[in-house]
């Protein structure tokens, strides 16, 4: 069974109600509208009871928490650095070097750039180093993410980053 909205007209140019019809194989006949009511108050908390359960439990569409932190900006830039001797080219010593590189950093580039990311320059990566090659601004200050010349990602203290050694250019 189907319900489907059946249209009435009190003039030609306006529509002005409507009418709910039962339609069956064998015709076409009017609906009870109590038996309407009924069934629509069915639907409706059926719609309801789907929505909290699927609210509550979760359909694995939720949204996660944002990264706002510069990890990922550094993960990024160690890919940037990890890259550069497989095409041959050296770290770059200032940022007029790196500015024609930049596309290959795409999520670092502009944090580099506006000074969110410090970079010690001509510092590369190097298995085993654990000298910071670059970190987040006010890290020095207050602690913050780092990057390792080993390509880790670290969160350290302001005191561990004051210990830490820093890299030096190649």
């Amino acid at each position: 069974m189907r319900w489907v909205l059946g249209q009435t007209e009190k003039s030609a140019a306006t529509l002005t109600s409507f009418k709910l019809v039962e339609v069956k194989v064998c015709g076409v006949l009017s609906a009870d509208s109590s038996e309407f009511g009924r069934i629509m108050k069915q639907f409706v908390s059926m719609l309801v009871l789907v929505w909290l359960v699927l609210g509550t439990v979760g359909c694995g569409g939720g949204s996660a928490p944002v990264d706002t932190s510069m990890k990922p900006a550094l993960l990024d830039f160690a890919q940037f650095l990890e890259a550069l001797p497989a095409d041959g080219v050296k770290p770059p010593k200032k940022l007029a070097e790196f500015l024609p590189l930049e596309p290959m950093a795409p999520m670092s580039a502009e944090h580099i750039k506006n000074g969110k990311l410090e970079y010690f320059w001509g510092a590369g990566l190097r298995p085993g180093g654990q000298a910071i090659v670059a970190y987040e601004k006010g890290a020095d200050a207050s602690g913050g993410w780092v990057l390792l010349e080993d390509g880790t990602v670290k969160n350290l203290t302001k005191e561990q980053f004051a210990t830490a050694p820093k890299a030096s250019k190649k």
